[in-house]
């Protein structure tokens, strides 16, 4: 009989990739890199319970670089982001693209894919895109016109969720500018002060980021 037949459907399991997009400039300094490091550690953990890939990209000096490319061993990203030198000026833009075009890729191979970046910095960057070109003076603003170039192609891909954490010490001289990209990336924005004071990093951020809950 019809109602005897039973049609077996097989649902592909969705994998997340959690992306860490890592500012290593020097203007992040030991301390804010410390806790910067304590709060991808939590973030890992997080992301291994729930059986993530995880990913990183760290950006310093002139240059960016894909430190890991997307795993599901969390002890690699350990050890790497243990062992992550710092120092040197702050190619952001370098760094988004980079991460940018890892995502592509992974998507690529995995339409699947569900990823979220999680970007880690103090907001200040200071170097273009352009090795030859010059950034000083008025074409200073060049550096975020290009920077926010980048944000809205990321912004575009509808699959790609992103997490803004401002690493900057806050103060009167504090200058904002991780609260301007989260705006441009269209991101949820976290202060890591305010993280480690109420410990949020351990409680469902990389959940409720990833499903824009």
């Amino acid at each position: 009989m019809e109602s005897d037949i039973r049609e077996k459907v097989r649902q592909k399991k969705t994998s997340n990739l959690l992306l860490f997009v890592v500012d290593a400039s020097g203007s992040m300094g030991k301390k804010l890199m410390s806790e910067t490091k304590g709060t991808i550690m939590a973030l890992l953990l997080e992301a291994y319970q729930k059986r993530d890939k995880v990913g990183m990209v760290a950006f310093k000096a002139r240059d960016a670089e894909v430190l890991l490319p997307p795993t599901n061993s969390i002890e690699v990203a350990k050890k790497l982001l243990e062992e992550l030198p710092t120092g040197g000026t702050t190619p952001m833009a370098l760094g988004l693209l980079t991460a940018y075009r890892l995502v592509r890729s992974q998507l690529r191979r995995d339409p699947e894919l569900l990823p979220l970046m999680v970007i880690i910095t103090d907001g200040l960057a200071n170097v273009g895109l352009h090795k030859e070109k010059s950034y000083e003076g008025p074409q200073f603003a060049e550096i975020y016109r290009e920077m926010y170039e980048i944000c809205h192609l990321i912004r575009a891909e509808d699959r790609v969720r992103s997490l803004v954490i401002d690493a900057e010490e806050k103060g009167m001289s504090s200058f904002d500018q991780s609260k301007k990209l989260a705006e441009e990336l269209n991101a949820r924005y976290y202060v890591l002060e305010a993280m480690l004071s109420q410990k949020r990093f351990s409680s469902g951020t990389v959940s409720s980021a990833s499903t824009g809950a």
